[in-house]
């Protein structure tokens, strides 16, 4: 790529009970695909299964007597959880535990309402979604939002900084963004991947260049509380241009 270096109550139904609260629910959440004794992954997407889905749902509620405001964590039982027509609800400890998961794409509907989209569920892959609340419709992660940074070329022949901007949705675990570097090569890329709650990966897709050796690349990366750093390498740099580059990127949740 020649990149130059350097929430409120949620209303339950559908089979929940719970009392409606106006204080916010988090769910503590970690999606586990295993393989599963009679599916040995050679059928049709659709028929393959073998993930687990299983959580914890808490409310925070303030806690009287601190120096400082507070919250302490209770579980929330009796409520509805469900993936197309698999469903269960959360015991007296705020677990869940769903098996026989179809692979893919599928979306987890919470009180019969709030729903939230699961992109890439694959045999052997690990969710850890924490900290997700949940307002009406709306599921929120803590890595919901804006995460502003730059990215460099470890070639010490470059020079100069790729804007990043990620955007990470409410209610799935898709991102999507933006790459850009100033003139003179006025580079722009678009990216688009999926988080997992501990690391990133995707790709950025040339949108436009000044420079001839500009392309593709992949890009992978992790978590450490509001910082997500990580490489990034060429896919298949043009013609003449050389071995594939490589370098790093951090951005920060706005």
């Amino acid at each position: 790529m020649r990149v130059p270096s350097g929430f409120g109550g949620v209303d339950p139904k559908g089979g929940a009970t719970m009392k409606t609260r106006c204080t916010p629910w988090a769910l503590l959440l970690t999606v586990a695909a295993l393989g599963c004794g009679d599916d040995d992954g050679t059928g049709p997407p659709v028929d393959e299964t073998g993930a687990t889905l299983q959580g914890r749902i808490v409310q925070f509620e303030p806690v009287a007597g601190l120096a400082l405001p507070g919250l302490s964590a209770a579980p929330v039982s009796d409520v509805s959880v469900a993936v197309g027509t698999l469903s269960t609800t959360t015991d007296g400890n705020g677990n869940f535990v769903l098996t026989d998961l179809p692979l893919g794409d599928r979306t987890i509907v919470f009180a019969g309402s709030a729903s939230y989209a699961l992109v890439g569920i694959e045999e052997d892959a690990l969710f850890e979604l924490w900290g997700i609340q949940v307002n009406g419709p709306a599921v929120k992660t803590e890595h919901t939002g804006t995460w502003v940074g730059t990215a460099g070329s470890s070639d010490p022949g470059s020079a100069g900084q790729i804007a990043f901007t990620l955007t990470i949705a409410a209610n799935g675990n898709a991102l999507s963004g933006t790459g850009t570097l100033a003139p003179p090569d006025a580079s722009v890329w678009n990216m688009t991947g999926t988080e997992n709650g501990r690391t990133v990966t995707g790709v950025m897709k040339l949108v436009s260049s000044n420079s001839s050796c500009a392309g593709d690349a992949s890009f992978t990366g992790s978590f450490s509380g509001n910082t997500l750093a990580g490489t990034f390498v060429e896919l298949a740099p043009p013609a003449g241009c050389g071995s594939p580059e490589s370098g790093t990127f951090q951005v920060v949740k706005q």
